[in-house]
């Protein structure tokens, strides 16, 4: 067994799967009769060799992730709250403390995920760290009425993720599916996608029990 070691390729050109991994004194390779790629669908094809066609690359969107205490009760009830007003800085918003109690003590942690372009022309890339925070903290008064004083919440963190999430055109579909449809065209190979998170995990299960009922 291999845990917390980087895959350096999903060989398929022995007959088998296999997984070759990076050992203490070289690449190690694994075969098994399945793998289950929970990785993003160009990163692994990428890794299967011998290698598939050239992929076009996709443009990627860029997030600023503004982080913020709150001092006092919490703001909201949910982890997750999606946003579509451009007034708040952010597309969603989340509040740890809301995932779990010990996460956050003595204060609420409010989190704002800020889509972007990485470019200074950006209006949300574009502001410094103060001033994005600033925003963020606005907006949970106004427009959104969770806090009543601006004052209760302080600015932790900011952090920017220039290539973080991708944003093809729709021009780009096809080429966007190519790698999920040649990683299914592989016999062992087990695709679990999916963008959000429970959507991710039902098919990581699905994946795992198609590989283990062979």
């Amino acid at each position: 067994m291999a845990t917390g070691t980087g895959v350096e390729a999903i060989d398929v050109d022995r007959g088998a799967v296999g997984v070759v991994v990076a050992g203490p004194d070289g690449p190690v390779r694994f075969s098994t009769p399945s793998v289950v790629v929970a990785a993003a669908a160009g990163q692994a094809a990428s890794l299967l060799h011998p290698h598939p066609p050239a992929l076009d690359p996709v443009r990627m969107r860029a997030v600023c992730i503004v982080m913020a205490a709150v001092e006092g009760e919490r703001l909201t009830d949910e982890a997750w709250v999606q946003v579509d007003d451009p007034r708040v800085p952010a597309g969603r918003i989340f509040e740890m403390g809301n995932w779990s109690g010990d996460m956050t003590p003595g204060a609420t942690v409010m989190g704002f995920e800020c889509y972007c372009r990485a470019d200074d022309e950006d209006p949300v890339w574009g502001l410094g760290d103060e001033d994005l925070t600033a925003a963020c903290i606005r907006s949970l008064g106004e427009p959104l009425g969770w806090l009543d004083d601006p004052r209760r919440a302080r600015g932790l963190m900011v952090l920017r993720l220039p290539r973080a999430y991708p944003a093809p055109e729709i021009s780009q579909l096809a080429e966007i599916g190519l790698p999920a449809e040649i990683l299914r065209s592989v016999d062992g190979i087990h695709l679990a996608p999916g963008a959000a998170v429970i959507e991710a995990i039902e098919a990581g299960e699905a994946a795992v029990a198609a590989a283990l009922a062979g």
